[in-house]
């Protein structure tokens, strides 16, 4: 059995957790998929495929119980997005009466530009087929670790991405986190700010995320880079739309390289639910999604290899975890997760190979209350 310590390792109703998460493998062997279930079950993914360096974005959808559609090209500019590191792949969000939203890092073949000016691409789905990209990267530069998206009900979207202010010094230690929002569905943009937050820096190769609530609320997990060693995870949230952001250090890190890692975070009801990685290991917490409070971070499951890029995600009653064991440069590994109940019990745990070089699993809650796991 594995052994995982978020609490006592005994397990309860172990078949019912087991048939409660399924999994799925992306379509034409697609990689770094990511996904949403609309409020009508249906499932909307996103994944990369072609050159790492150079690739394609597609998207697809299922109905419940049904097959994937024939999958839409996203980027309308042939190789603009990028799988190479696994840092910097796609992102979705469902917004306004589910309108699908997506984002992405350039590669270094969009625009013609360099790697540090590659662009933070924008497009949505309209009347069946995605607009024309968008770099939102007006002013700041040096993007490189994963933005993210995240939209709500009222018609808010937005693009966070971590840079350099123009003309500013190029150590990690000058970076910090922009925003780009749009208050009517994407169809425009403000220019991108950057957040009025602690100068913390931020670590380069590491992608950052976010979720939005009701009510205004936006937030934000990424990883400091503060010049002394400090490569802690750090929460932002906002309560006004966007505007003011309050800070809480969820995960302490000395650290003197880039981990190259991603983050996650997820809604439960009033509470918020997030996993990073901390010296090769994935942790995870939870809490009030005003302030989540630090020093309650566990260990979600020992073992050997490395652990790397998680996604934890909400059902009925139940959580799930899952991240990407064993890879590295280059090489892909394991698809490992953990299936949790409302009391951070675990009812099931497992595992699979297979998870293709530069790619990384991802998860929904389906609404019959069961999870898939897609890699």
């Amino acid at each position: 059995m594995l052994g995982c310590i978020v609490l006592p390792a005994v397990l309860i109703f172990p078949a019912r957790g087991r048939e409660m998460v399924e999994r799925a493998r992306v379509p034409e062997g697609g990689l770094q998929p990511q996904a949403v279930v609309g409020e009508n079950g249906d499932l909307h993914l996103i994944y990369l495929k072609g050159e790492p360096s150079a690739c394609d974005l597609y998207y697809t959808r299922r109905e419940p119980g049904g097959s994937f559609s024939h999958p839409l090209r996203v980027n309308s500019e042939p190789g603009s997005a990028i799988a190479l590191g696994t840092v910097r792949g796609p992102q979705i969000s469902l917004g306004r009466e589910g309108r699908v939203h997506v984002a992405w890092n350039g590669s270094t073949r969009s625009n013609g530009k360099n790697s540090d000016e590659a662009g933070f691409f924008y497009t949505r789905l309209t009347d069946g087929k995605f607009q024309p990209q968008r770099n939102l990267l007006k002013t700041s530069t040096r993007l490189d670790g994963g933005g993210s998206l995240a939209s709500d009900s009222v018609g808010h979207v937005y693009a966070f991405w971590h840079g350099l202010p123009a003309g500013g010094a190029t150590e990690e230690t000058n970076r910090t986190v922009f925003l780009a929002k749009s208050s009517d569905d994407g169809e425009s943009f403000l220019p991108e700010t950057p957040l009025k937050i602690p100068a913390r820096g931020a670590c380069g190769c590491c992608g950052l995320k976010a979720v939005s609530f009701e009510s205004g609320k936006v937030a934000v997990l990424y990883r400091s880079a503060d010049g002394a060693g400090g490569r802690d995870v750090i929460y932002l949230v906002s309560s006004d739309f966007g505007k003011t952001f309050q800070e809480t250090l969820i995960g302490p890190w000395q650290a003197n390289t880039c981990p190259l890692s991603t983050m996650s975070l997820a809604r439960n009801g009033p509470r918020i639910l997030m996993a990073w990685e901390t010296k090769g290991k994935i942790l995870s917490a939870s809490g009030p999604e005003r302030n989540p409070g630090t020093g309650n971070a566990s260990m979600v499951y020992r073992g050997s290899a490395t652990q790397k890029h998680p996604t934890v995600i909400a059902g009925k009653g139940h959580e799930l975890i899952v991240w990407a064991e064993g890879t590295r440069w280059g090489v892909g590994g394991d698809v490992v997760w953990v299936c949790r109940d409302e009391k951070s019990r675990v009812i099931s745990e497992d595992r699979v190979s297979g998870l293709p070089a530069w790619s990384k699993p991802t998860a929904v809650a389906q609404s019959d209350g069961t999870f898939l796991v897609i890699y």
